[in-house]
């Protein structure tokens, strides 16, 4: 089996990592890990990921998704094309629209910003 394509893994918790690092370069040419979030817009910003799987809750006691969301949004701000898969042990169904719901209101901002640029192009043609 070929390995293609590179993913970015971001979780506080270390085994997680692990894991994922063991589990994940089967499938991916490059598997790189992430412990603190704070350090995603530099990684992203010297080399291109494929995919990035993202946690939901960083720090003891956090449950709530939240940062995840932010970081969602900051990492779509980045590459709106990226492949993102979130996940949590501590999540509720709540929690798993909120995050369809970003991720669905970023492609309509980026659909809607392309528009002005096709209607130029196509009167151009004309």
């Amino acid at each position: 089996m070929s390995k293609n394509g590179t993913i970015l893994v971001v979780d506080d918790d270390d085994d997680i990592l692990t894991a994922a690092r063991l589990l994940l370069r089967r499938r991916f040419a490059e598997v790189v890990t992430c412990r603190q979030p704070e350090r995603i817009p530099d990684l992203m910003g010297r080399q291109a990921f494929d995919v990035v799987l993202l946690d939901m809750n960083f720090g003891p006691g956090e449950s709530s998704g939240k940062q995840g969301l932010e970081w969602l949004e900051r990492i779509l701000g980045i590459d709106p094309d990226i492949v993102v898969i979130m996940v949590t042990a501590h999540g509720s169904v709540d929690t798993a629209v909120e995050a369809r719901k970003s991720r669905r209101n970023r492609i309509r901002r980026s659909r809607a910003a392309q528009q002005p640029q096709r209607d130029c192009d196509a009167q151009a043609r004309q």
